[in-house]
């Protein structure tokens, strides 16, 4: 009942120290579990019903669909070489969800066919967890626009075998600062937000469970997927 989830709510903020979105997230995983048992019989109420799970709306975390359209229709003219190539890493990041890391680390390897589609997977270089990520057309599109372009083009060239450039993390954030002004984004663009963006606008957004994309992502807990 209603009690009991306030109840819950306070022993995640005051005994586990969770902040508001943790709690939250947890929340709606619950109420998801609750919500489907009630639809099938197994429990005679559903003990959310009426309440209101409470998010803390303040920095977002991710970009919404519109400015990431705005991204990607930024003219290229607008940008150097280097901040050209910072634009598509953080869109590979928006369509794949890997991080920073783990797209310095890619290689050809990690592109495998399954039923008909090509997907990621890799073990995350931070976690050694196996992530298995369907490689949409937007970003299959950007591997193909560097492979066996960038070593020419760029100087900050890869390693041998890994498939795409990537510049300094530092340096890549100081060229989204840029990139959001132009594309008149009141945010502060960071690369880690793309990772976020690929799970609450391509993924949940889309009706996907939080455990699926949480596995997808190579989390070990639902938790770091919501921090």
């Amino acid at each position: 009942d209603k009690a009991f989830i306030e109840e819950l709510e306070a022993y995640f903020a005051q005994e586990k120290a969770f902040k508001l979105n943790t709690t939250a997230g947890y929340l709606t995983v619950l109420a998801s579990l609750l919500k489907d048992l009630y639809k099938r019989r197994v429990i005679d109420t559903y003990p959310f019903m009426g309440y209101s799970i409470r998010w803390d709306v303040g920095t977002p975390r991710y970009i919404t669909k519109d400015e990431l359209r705005r991204i990607i229709d930024l003219d290229d003219s607008q940008l150097g070489s280097y901040e050209l190539v910072s634009r598509d890493m953080f869109l590979f990041s928006c369509f794949t969800g890997l991080s920073y890391t783990d797209i310095y680390h890619l290689t050809a390897e990690h592109l495998i066919e399954e039923g008909g589609m090509t997907w990621i997977r890799k073990p995350r270089v931070k976690t050694a967890r196996m992530c298995h990520i369907p490689l949409l057309p937007e970003a299959s599109a950007i591997i193909e626009q560097y492979r066996g372009i960038h070593t020419r083009a760029f100087r900050h060239e890869p390693p041998r075998g890994y498939l795409l450039p990537i510049p300094g993390c530092d340096t890549v954030n100081i060229h989204l600062k840029k990139i959001a002004a132009l594309c008149h984004i009141p945010k502060r663009l960071t690369f880690h937000m793309a990772r976020h963006t690929f799970a609450s606008q391509m993924t949940l957004a889309e009706g996907m469970s939080i455990e699926s994309v949480s596995k997808m992502l190579g989390h070990s807990e639902i938790k770091m997927l919501l921090t």
